[in-house]
């Protein structure tokens, strides 16, 4: 007698190819490699499509021609969110989708001040894919989704120093020197020199008052901390409504006053000499935060108080034509926000 040989065939049910076998009768056959599929885990292999009853080399028998079967089970992958931007604010866990599955995302946790959220894009650079709480198909393993934002701001007057005192916002708004004017290079461009004596002063001011939100910034480079007060930027007399200024240990501070009573919000730490630095104050309700080089150094929720919005000279470089900075001062920038 001649012992008959049957063949096992091996269904990987959109897996990749498994070679079949041919086995002699009543013997077992030998465990193949496991296949593999995109987005899912293989479970064995099983003696209908169906994968009810799986099949056991070590013990089941060829008896005849047979076709086994590949059981898969979806992967579940992450999306993780980006906020894409280092001066957006908040957090979001990941979000779990198995493969293959379509599921809204994740209602959106970050914020940005003076922007809104336009939606998700794939790429950092990217544009705009999925809106806020979009249906998000998970079709590889596993996404990083990156914040788009929308600006929702209203630029007031922006002075680049570009070799002239020109304000580049649509305001046009003017501006005259008291002193030497005098440009330097700058990472930026250019940047205004300020020698302790000289200020510009900021005509105009109308449109910077009653302003609800805003942001007040500017890049600064000290050469001394000589005073009390080394005023960047300032809106005063009668009262203060914003003064963003050095202190005379180098701290970044900023405050408004009514008459005899200042409110202050300061940084815990001097600002570097001859290094550049961003400051920037930002104005959301009561909330008041400073940032340097766009890293919040304070914050403070000022109840009740405002700016009376009396002030009627505003100085770059100065306040009310003293407590006057000393060195570069670049890109000075206020920013309604809506």
């Amino acid at each position: 007698w001649t012992i008959n040989q049957y063949k096992v065939t091996f269904n990987s049910q959109s897996g990749s190819a498994v070679d079949s076998q041919n086995v002699n009768y009543n013997d077992t056959a030998k465990t193949p490699s496991a296949p593999s599929r995109t987005g899912y885990t293989f479970g064995g292999w099983f003696k209908e499509s169906a994968c009810t009853n799986p099949w056991t080399f070590a013990t089941d028998k060829v008896m005849g021609n047979v076709t086994l079967f590949a059981k898969w089970t979806p992967t579940p992958y992450n999306v993780t969110f980006n906020k894409n931007d280092p001066s957006a604010t908040g957090s979001m866990a990941q979000q779990t989708i198995t493969y293959g599955i379509s599921a809204p995302l994740t209602a959106n946790g970050f914020t940005k001040t003076g922007y809104s959220f336009a939606g998700w894009a794939t790429s950092s650079g990217g544009s705009v894919v999925y809106a806020n709480e979009a249906s998000y198909t998970m079709a590889t393993k596993g996404d990083t989704l990156y914040a788009k934002w929308n600006v929702t701001t209203t630029t007031l007057g922006h002075w680049l120093f570009n070799g002239s005192l020109s304000d580049e916002s649509d305001n046009n708004i003017s501006s005259t020197i008291t002193g030497k004017e005098e440009y330097i290079d700058s990472p930026r461009g250019k940047a205004l020199f300020f020698d302790g004596s000289n200020y510009t002063n900021v005509h105009d001011i109308e449109f910077f008052d009653n302003l609800d939100n805003f942001i007040i910034e500017a890049w600064i480079n000290p050469t001394s901390y000589k005073g009390s007060t080394n005023a960047i930027i300032s809106k005063v007399n009668p009262n203060r409504d914003f003064v963003l200024y050095l202190t005379s240990t180098g701290q970044l501070s900023f405050h408004i006053a009514h008459g005899a009573t200042y409110y202050h919000l300061t940084s815990p730490s001097a600002l570097p000499i001859n290094e550049w630095s961003k400051t920037s104050v930002v104005k959301t309700g009561t909330h008041w935060e400073l940032f340097v080089n766009d890293v919040s150094v304070g914050e403070k929720d000022f109840i009740n108080i405002e700016p009376k919005w009396t002030g009627s000279i505003m100085n770059i470089g100065a306040m009310d034509n003293g407590y006057s900075f000393q060195g570069y001062i670049d890109e000075v920038k206020i920013t309604k926000l809506k």
